[in-house]
């Protein structure tokens, strides 16, 4: 479409106006007071166009809406269930006694001891993040000693833990992805033989 500002004029060149430009782009061209009835049929498409855009938004809005809602019904009921640990039940990785120390329990059903979990995942963390782990985990046995469990500061500390080393379940998650290239026997002679006694 051609918009003649010169002499006041608006005229089409063969296609339609909102081939080549949106309508909002040329009604500011146009007097208060004029007739539009050669852009009549370029208008209502237009406006057609609009309306069936905003309805796609509000169903991309209701779907993420209810999206939002199911992920929030899922993080509510997970954090209102129970798991029952027994006494006979062993840590994930190092196979001794669950309730011998504190543990972490996973959705997925693992229960792996904090220690364990700890070094385990700091293979798969960078330099900086391993530090930030041995802090806070140095911080939260400090304030459990001092029996400080119940303060701010060991609750905002126990939950920057959690948010590093049990964003996962590392025995199924996404770190036991990253390590199905690693070598099941450590190239330690000593490790070696330890892993050799238990397969016996």
């Amino acid at each position: 479409a051609v918009v003649s500002t010169q002499s006041g004029h608006y005229g089409r060149e063969g296609d339609k106006i909102q081939n080549i430009l949106k309508i909002e782009d040329v009604l500011p061209f146009f007097k208060d007071f004029y007739c539009i009835d050669d852009f009549k049929d370029a208008i209502c498409t237009s406006l057609e166009t609009y309306n069936e855009n905003i309805n796609m938004i509000n169903c991309d809005m209701k779907e993420a809406t209810d999206s939002a809602q199911r992920i929030h019904a899922d993080i509510k009921k997970l954090k209102s269930k129970n798991c029952v640990a027994e006494t006979s039940k062993l840590c994930g990785i190092c196979k001794v006694t669950l309730l011998s120390r504190s543990f972490y329990v996973f959705p997925c059903g693992h229960m792996i001891h904090t220690t364990c979990l700890i070094s385990q995942i700091k293979q798969y963390l960078k330099p900086r993040r391993q530090e930030e782990v041995d802090q806070l985990f140095r911080l939260m046995v400090k304030l459990k000693d001092e029996q400080a469990t119940g303060g701010d500061r060991y609750r905002q500390t126990k939950t920057r833990l959690n948010d590093i080393v049990a964003e996962e379940c590392i025995l199924c998650g996404k770190y036991m992805i990253q390590s199905i290239d690693l070598p099941f026997v450590t190239e330690d002679p000593q490790e070696f033989e330890k892993l050799r006694i238990t397969w016996s």
